[in-house]
């Protein structure tokens, strides 16, 4: 098993710095100005094994400040995952759910850019036009930054996605902004799909830089979905029965798992799953829940 692996089993995620000296487990991540809130690191909840297996291994997951410091050149050129930004508070109010479908103007969606802690305020952002919550809807933008690695204005491809409220099929409007590459046609088609909703948590500086097996793979999307820490948490544990195949570094295409309720095991559904950097947190797994096509098979009896 990697040392990545090992670091998303272990209870709490064990977080090294550059020279492989341990430091404290970060903690979530402070909340942003204007609603949004990135975690600094997951606490691998759902799988959770013997930390010593962990801090055994020389590969271990680094931990970074929480705050988007971690320069992409800091963890290697090799396998960098996409960057990307997932929005999930104070995007509500900025859509109007009253439409059919959903929709954001250009102007709304360049306030919440505005609003969010990692985007520099030197340059307004701006948008081109108006978001649809429709499958495979995104608009073009451009913001500055102020971070090493990710420095001045970048262009952002921000697609229209759902987070989960609870069992939901509708879910709740969020955004997921790819910064500087766009994003490929399957993730853009897997991440937008309004059936699809949307968990993310960062999981350490290196993560992402190494091939994850189908098991390790699986171990990492029930850790990802069954975090406290993360961007969306669910209101029930998932868990994976399979993944059909391995996740490579620095993939820009999710990989399919299969997974169910842990109370309710006869309703499966699927999740895709890719490695990306969050830029306001950490490198972690971006993880596309097929909730919308579950209307009450999660609800618990």
């Amino acid at each position: 098993m990697t040392g990545v692996a090992a670091a998303v089993l272990a209870l709490g995620m064990v977080g090294c710095s550059n020279d492989a000296e341990p430091v404290d487990q970060p903690t979530a991540g402070e909340e942003a100005t204007g609603g949004d809130q990135g975690p600094a690191s997951s606490d691998g909840g759902g799988t959770a094994t013997d930390s010593d297996e962990a801090t055994d291994d020389q590969s271990e997951v680094g931990a970074s400040d929480g705050g988007g410091a971690d320069a992409p050149e800091a963890r290697g050129s090799a396998g960098r995952p996409p960057a990307v930004l997932y929005i999930v508070d104070g995007v509500e109010e900025a859509v109007d759910t009253s439409q059919t479908p959903w929709t954001l103007t250009g102007d709304g969606l360049a306030g919440v850019l505005a609003g969010h802690e990692v985007i520099s305020d030197r340059t307004a952002p701006s948008c081109d036009g108006e978001l649809a919550y429709t499958d495979r809807s995104s608009v073009n933008c451009t913001a500055s930054f102020d971070m090493e690695g990710l420095d001045g204005e970048q262009e952002l491809t921000v697609m229209a996605v759902r987070a989960p409220v609870g069992f939901d099929p509708a879910g709740s409007p969020a955004l997921l902004v790819s910064i500087g590459a766009p994003p490929s046609a399957q993730a853009l088609e897997t991440f937008t799909d309004q059936d699809n909703h949307l968990v993310g948590v960062g999981q350490g500086s290196m993560f992402g830089t190494d091939e994850l097996s189908a098991a390790e793979l699986g171990e990492a999307v029930q850790a990802t979905a069954n975090s406290d820490a993360g961007y969306a948490p669910l209101d029930s544990p998932i868990a994976v029965t399979e993944c059909e195949g391995a996740l490579p570094a620095g993939s820009p295409d999710p990989v399919g798992c299969d997974v169910v309720w842990e109370h309710s095991t006869d309703a499966g559904f699927d999740a895709e799953a890719m490695a990306v950097w969050f830029v306001d947190s950490d490198p972690g797994l971006l993880v596309a829940l097929e909730i919308g096509d579950q209307s009450t098979e999660g609800e618990s009896g």
